[in-house]
């Protein structure tokens, strides 16, 4: 691991939080007393996970390296006292940071220096997504502010996208400058040579017009890549810290589906980028081309301007307003088609099946009316733009003409201001489909930022100290309501170190809003939580949870169930993971799977029957090796017949404090204590010999 002056240093470039060094350095002391040998890469994923940061691995070659996204930060641990750190600086350029010992160089981001400090091959880098350009702290903001916030990141590349439209301007006058000397030099019956060289001249320009083009592409397509990683990155770091009370307002399945805009604000940047910013540049240097022919096309020029703006603003209004209450009509329709998939049963009867139509006949009524209301600002935009496309070009045929016979234009310059005029013309009576474009990005800025603007947790620094006994917690006059009025919990609790404590009441809200207190998804509206003697608010989220585990509602990934045993613990091997299933009683089942540790798993356990997937959940919570269990019904999920093992393993396995919810009376004789709420909150002993009813 390097020296901790070097570390200091390197946290200091690195910037990952608005947390002071201080405290930083204090986490580093902490950490390099009980991992003296650990590397300095593990002790970043470390203190980047109390942070609330979520750094991920990456293998890249050098080339590789040189494309990631300016909003990345890029370690690599050489050897250990030798490390490079790649960063951009507040002006966008990429750095190299290679430290070595105490002593710590900065380099221009070169492939050359680059290959010169790692070699060739690929290596695994250390990656972090800088998010802070896109945090509100949930503060909204309009989506032309989003749009900002996603491409100040980008000014590089946006210059460099901007000169080439800038360039393929001027190339595209080539073709009414080569038709207005062509005409000239016909009607002047001169030489050959003339029009073979013009030819040659005209190709060049097109092919060099290509190059541009292609260039420009290549730009964009970065620039859609960059922008889909960073949301990404982004909407995993913010739904990984949503406050808990969040949940229970919205359904989060529903609001991630506005993710999915993301293609939308690609296409329609791509589309914008490549066609409206040419279109929009070879205007204006065709019309300036028209104003240096003669005065009069000079004053054509500004009123064909005018109405152009005109047509945009003044024909545009409420357009993207419209159009974002389209988008929210379409969310809802979407939303109500996963409630119809989501109740199976509930859908199935005549009543059922009138409600469903009922309810999709309203929502298709809000959307067509929004969608009306959105095409009427594309339709006036629309025929203002014919009407303009039409009169103009008439407008200056007429002009042109005049000028003509009066000896004040030459007939190849009427051509060419004619081609000039006829091109922009057609490119903006599409203009319905370059403002649909707009409007589309514009609601989709405003679709992600549902993502963007969720409410976070409150990210502390203080650390639970890492222990092996088991954990104590103390509820002193804690008192928290659901509405201020009703189902109200009023709590003082000691849950000793190592003590098993049973809570009857599954599925009722003061018994999930005890858990939520104690696990720190909620925090109480009056009293205190006291973990090992240290208030829970205190604490960070991150460290805590990572010494607590808490099994309740069905939890599983779609993926094998090796994945699902590890969920990031990279050092859980087979073996323990086999162990685990046979503690659990689970190993002979998984037997019969041909591809037994790799079988793949649905989101709701299939091919496992229930019980075994609440089985599965358990054995990755004792995985975890916590210092406290909570669990929330899942020993009533489990068959009968198979809860001895699973009893056994969780009363005689040392090393936590048991606090489990039930509603099976028979479990209760296992428990050291247990409690029940009564009809005011209040959390009472719970007679075992008593009945339910």
């Amino acid at each position: 691991m390097a020296s901790q002056v070097a570390i200091i240093e390197l946290l200091g470039l690195l910037e990952l939080s608005k947390a002071s060094l201080a405290k930083q350095r204090d986490i580093l002391l902490e950490w390099q007393s009980h991992h003296p040998e650990a590397e300095t890469s593990t002790f970043l994923q470390h203190l980047s996970a109390h942070l609330g940061i979520y750094p991920s691995t990456v293998l890249l070659h050098p080339k590789e390296t040189l494309q990631t996204d300016k909003g990345q930060a890029l370690f690599y641990e050489i050897a250990p006292q030798t490390w490079i750190l790649i960063k951009t600086d507040e002006r966008g350029k990429r750095w190299i940071y290679h430290g070595n010992g105490p002593d710590i160089k900065r380099l221009p981001l070169r492939l050359g220096a680059l290959q010169q400090l790692i070699g060739k091959k690929s290596v695994c880098w250390l990656k972090w997504t800088k998010s802070s350009d896109l945090n509100t702290e949930n503060k909204k903001i309009t989506p032309r502010q989003r749009l900002r916030q996603f491409l100040k990141p980008e000014g590089r590349e946006l210059l460099l996208i901007l000169g080439y439209a800038i360039a393929m301007g001027i190339m595209s006058l080539g073709i009414p400058i080569a038709s207005q000397s062509l005409v000239n030099t016909v009607a002047l019956g001169t030489l050959r040579q003339p029009l073979i060289a013009l030819c040659i001249v005209l190709l060049i320009a097109l092919g060099f017009l290509a190059l541009l083009r292609t260039l420009q592409l290549i730009l964009v397509e970065m620039l859609q890549r960059r922008i889909f990683v960073r949301l990404a990155q982004v909407s995993m770091e913010r739904l990984l810290k949503l406050e808990g009370l969040y949940r229970q307002k919205r359904r989060i399945p529903e609001v991630v589906n506005r993710f999915l805009d993301v293609v939308n604000i690609q296409k329609s940047l791509s589309f914008l980028l490549l066609d409206g910013l040419a279109l929009l540049l070879q205007a204006l240097t065709g019309l300036l081309l028209l104003a240096f022919y003669h005065p009069f096309l000079l004053v054509f020029d500004v009123l064909l301007i005018f109405c152009m703006l005109f047509i945009l603003f003044a024909l545009g209004l409420g357009g993207e307003s419209s159009s974002i209450k389209e988008s929210y009509q379409k969310y809802a329709m979407v939303a109500w088609l996963e409630e119809l998939a989501a109740h199976p049963r509930l859908f199935r009867s005549h009543s059922g099946i009138q409600f469903a139509s009922w309810k999709t006949e309203n929502q298709l009524h809000a959307y067509l009316k929004a969608r009306e209301d959105h095409f009427r600002v594309l339709l006036r935009q629309n025929v203002g733009a014919h009407t303009l496309q039409s009169t103009a070009f008439t407008g200056l045929l007429a002009l042109g003409g005049w000028l003509v016979i009066e000896g004040q234009l030459t007939i190849g310059q009427l051509v060419a201001a004619e081609l000039i005029v006829a091109n922009i013309l057609a490119n903006f009576a599409k203009v319905g489909k370059h403002l649909e474009t707009w409007y589309d990005m514009m609601s989709g800025f405003d679709k992600v930022s549902y993502l963007l603007d969720l409410p976070q947790e409150t990210t502390q620094v203080s650390l639970l100290q890492q222990q092996n006994a088991p954990m104590e917690f103390v509820f002193e006059h804690v008192s928290c309501s659901q509405n201020g009025y009703t189902d109200k919990v009023e709590l003082d609790l000691v849950g000793k170190a190592g003590e098993t404590l049973a809570l009857m009441g599954v599925n009722t809200w003061q018994s999930d809003t005890l858990l939520e207190l104690l696990y720190g998804l909620r925090p109480p509206q009056q009293g205190l939580i006291l973990v090992d003697d240290q208030p829970l608010h205190q604490l960070n989220s991150i460290a805590y949870r990572n010494q607590v585990a808490f099994v309740g509602q069905l939890e599983l990934i779609e993926g094998s169930i090796l994945d699902n045993l590890r969920l990031g613990q990279k050092d859980l091997s087979r073996s323990a993971a086999r162990e685990l299933l046979q503690q659990v009683g689970l190993w002979q089942e998984v037997q019969h799977f041909p591809d037994t540790l790799d079988t793949k798993l649905s989101y709701n356990g299939f091919p496992f029957s229930p019980s075994d997937a609440h089985r599965l959940m358990l054995a990755r919570a004792l995985s975890m090796r916590p210092r406290l269990m909570m669990i929330d019904g899942t020993l009533d999920q489990i068959d009968w017949h198979v809860q001895d093992p699973i009893l056994e393993l969780l009363f005689k396995t040392p090393g936590f404090t048991l606090l489990v919810v039930t509603n099976q009376e028979p479990l209760l004789d296992h428990f050291d204590r247990v409690m029940a709420f009564d009809t005011e909150g209040q959390l009472q002993e719970y007679p075992r010999q008593r009945k339910l009813n």
